[in-house]
């Protein structure tokens, strides 16, 4: 069995769903790179009506990670931050998000929460320049509870094709993610401006 079906198989349990989502939203605000809707889009079609349910812990769980990864930022700063990015090779991406973080954190944390930019890197950097943790909730609140409303939404219309859509386009969604992630970039350029 992959992980991907054994993620699959916990999540589809009725007992503890919410908690399994709990846990991948954690996974999702902390240290997972990668979109959770392959993971989540067959569940959430299957249970129409608990749906909006499991958006929601999907959602606390990805704000208990950056909290987490925030509060790591906020305490350890450059200390820690920095010797582990740079063991990881993720240093310049970290730097690279300090500068708009400072000028406009609120700005540039809902575009780092739309897009499919790793969020750690964005609530370390929040963490180590200093936002509020306000700043930091509200602007991931609402683009992390937007992309999970559009995600259940479209589970929730669409059913089971929304995931034979997703693997049938699989290449269209590269291009999707990747055309978004550098929208997200070039927005927080010219945020900074």
């Amino acid at each position: 069995m992959t992980p991907t079906e054994r993620i699959a198989r916990v999540l589809a349990n009725p007992r503890g769903r919410l908690a399994a989502f709990f846990g991948l939203g954690v996974l999702d605000g902390s240290i997972l790179p990668v979109p959770l809707e392959p993971f989540v889009l067959p569940v959430l079609a299957t249970h129409p009506r608990r749906a909006p349910l499991m958006a929601l812990a999907l959602l606390a769980g990805c704000l208990t990670g950056c909290l987490i990864f925030y509060a790591i930022g906020l305490v350890a700063g450059e200390a820690l931050v920095d010797p582990l990015l740079q063991r990881l090779g993720l240093l310049a991406a970290f730097e690279a998000q300090l500068d708009p973080i400072r000028e406009n954190a609120f700005a540039t944390l809902f575009v780092i929460g739309l897009t499919p930019i790793p969020l750690h890197i964005g609530t370390l950097g929040a963490g180590v320049t200093g936002v509020g943790p306000a700043t930091l909730l509200a602007a991931l609140l609402l683009s992390r509870g937007l992309r999970y409303a559009v995600v259940t939404s479209l589970a929730v219309l669409i059913g089971l094709g929304a995931e034979d859509w997703f693997r049938r386009n699989r290449g269209r969604m590269l291009l999707i993610w990747f055309g978004m992630a550098a929208v997200g970039v070039v927005l927080i350029w010219l945020l900074r401006i």
